[in-house]
Parts: structure tokens; sequence; C-alpha cells
């Protein structure tokens, strides 16, 4: 199970259920447009934080996915890799939607 918290002019957060592999995560993680990104995890591998080095831009339809190369940290594929479709507009931030 994925918990997901976004904010456009901040981060998105990504919990998952149980310790990850972050190096295979990171490899498995796609955003399209291509953002560049700084990845941030915490002590027990279960919080992914993506901050763009840039504000996400406004009225733009951003798409994240990891796919099923994302390893848990007993090197165990994800069940199912997802995609969130992030899109948001300045003054009324953002809306999030995630696709199994």
């Amino acid at each position: 199970m994925v918990h997901v918290t976004y904010l456009p002019r901040a981060s998105i957060t990504i919990q998952f259920s149980t310790p990850m592999n972050p190096p295979s995560v990171e490899r498995a993680l796609r955003i399209e447009p291509v953002t560049d990104v700084v990845y941030g995890w915490d002590a027990d591998r279960t919080t992914l934080t993506i901050t763009p080095t840039t504000a996400l831009q406004a009225g733009t339809r951003y798409r994240v996915t990891i796919t099923g190369e994302a390893l848990s940290q007993y090197f165990r594929p994800v069940v199912q890799p997802f995609t969130l479709d992030l899109r948001h507009r300045a003054a009324s931030g953002g809306h999030c939607s995630m696709a199994p």
C-alpha cells in the first residue's frame, strides 16, 4: 500500500507499507515531463520525499511512475507498480490521482 502527499510548491511524499531498497526505487521512478529532483528517505526507508529543484509549473500535468523494478529491503519486487497524475493551478493548489 502506498500513501501520497503532494504540495505543488514543495515536495511529493510517498509512504510505503514496507521498508524499501532506496537505490532500486530511485532507478524505478520516472517523472514526466522530466524534472530535476532530490530524493530523501526516512530512517526506516518507508517514506520517500521527492523535492523538485525548481517549482512545479502551474497548469502542467506531471506523471510520477514507479515501475515493477522497485524492490523492498529484502529485494522483493513491488507487487503493483503505480502511476500518479499531478496537476495544479497557481492559486488553488493541486490534484493527485493514483492508478495501479
